[in-house]
């Protein structure tokens, strides 16, 4: 039987030509051009989720799937807790009906060095004239962007430099035909964005002006205003209480916790909207208030949460008084509602109109 021998040199060549093949293949058709300038990527690395490209076209022209929202539908983009991967490129597409547009609202924000956000119409990401807002670093808070376009792509961009990179967004589909104008300031609002308890307005009036409910107490009688603990920014949470024409109202915050951007309002009558109806304002922080006595019949009370980084906790009696028949407190210059002394919960500060009673 006769036996074949391969040559070592025969092999070593074979290989070589292989080798030789594959390099021509890759400079002939594997690189991606980058258009912005005269880098060319290897097509391994594009679509991958993190740019090569200077302007992130092997990043920015992939076939993204789109998120369809209805009227009033919410799309939350979020990169927490703090993201550090160099050279990520997150991009989503949004899309809704022909007569709607977006409302971009920054929950949370953290962009430093050459980080960035992008934001652009349509559904292209590459297409630069698309873009609408670029937010770079160093910046941790940014306005709410309204885009009157039904199609959107929002870009989270991470730096190549050490980045710490937090974004917390919430994309809104609203109706953009029908706005609702801000009276303290040029800004209109969706109508979709009106009374839904969380304000859009500077000075709340799309949330103030709402028709709420009111409870009605008899003398004697308390309402519980409870928040538990809520740190969902822009709430405009009202509450309006009547008693009959005689009486009044002591308010009693038994429990109180607002950051430094949140604050609470209280007014007399019936409209939140009225900003000279407002008889008290209290501003976080704050973790506790004295007794506010209100002399009307009608009262109105606001909890309102900042732009950001809000942490509202609460509870708040309110007490139909006699507002008539006082009681004086001989240690102050204070004096207490009849309908308060004996009731086993002092309001004096030398607890007088407890301390007095018969056993």
């Amino acid at each position: 039987m006769e036996k074949c021998f391969v040559k070592p040199h025969s092999v070593f060549q074979l290989l070589l030509i292989l080798w030789m093949t594959s390099l021509i293949h890759i400079a002939v058709g594997d690189f991606f051009p980058c258009s912005g300038s005269n880098i060319n990527v290897s097509v391994t690395l594009v679509c991958n989720g993190y740019y090569d490209c200077d302007n992130y076209e092997d990043e920015s022209s992939c076939n993204y799937s789109a998120t369809y929202l209805q009227e009033g539908e919410s799309h939350i983009i979020s990169l927490l807790p703090d993201t550090r991967p160099r050279g990520l490129y997150n991009a989503t597409l949004i899309q809704t009906n022909a007569t709607n547009g977006f409302q971009v609202v920054f929950k949370d924000l953290l962009l430093i060095n050459d980080d960035l956000v992008q934001i652009g119409t349509g559904n292209d990401p590459s297409d630069i004239q698309s873009v609408i807002a670029t937010i770079h670093g160093y910046r941790y808070q940014a306005s709410d962007i309204y885009i009157n376009s039904n199609e959107m792509w929002f870009a989270a961009i991470i730096g190549w430099q050490y980045g710490r990179y937090r974004v917390d967004v919430g994309v809104t589909a609203i109706d953009m035909l029908n706005l609702f104008p801000c009276s303290g300031s040029n800004m209109n609002v969706s109508v979709t964005l009106v009374c839904d308890g969380y304000y859009n307005c500077d000075n709340y009036e799309d949330e103030s002006s709402c028709n709420y409910s009111t409870t009605y107490l008899q003398e004697g009688e308390s309402h519980i205003i409870s928040l538990p603990l809520t740190t969902t920014s822009r709430l405009h949470n009202v509450t309006l209480i009547q008693t009959n024409a005689k009486k009044g109202f002591h308010v009693v915050i038994q429990y109180l916790y607002l950051a430094n951007v949140d604050l609470v309002q209280i007014g007399t009558g019936d409209d939140p909207s009225d900003i000279n109806s407002v008889i008290t304002t209290i501003h976080g922080p704050k973790i506790y208030a004295d007794d506010i006595y209100v002399h009307s019949n009608e009262i109105w009370f606001a909890a309102i949460g900042g732009l950001q980084y809000s942490r509202i906790r609460m509870d708040v009696g309110v007490t139909a008084i006699d507002l008539l028949n006082f009681f004086p407190c001989s240690g102050s210059n204070m004096n207490v509602s009849v309908t308060l002394v004996c009731d086993g919960y002092y309001d004096c500060d030398n607890y007088e109109d407890e301390s007095s009673c018969s056993k």
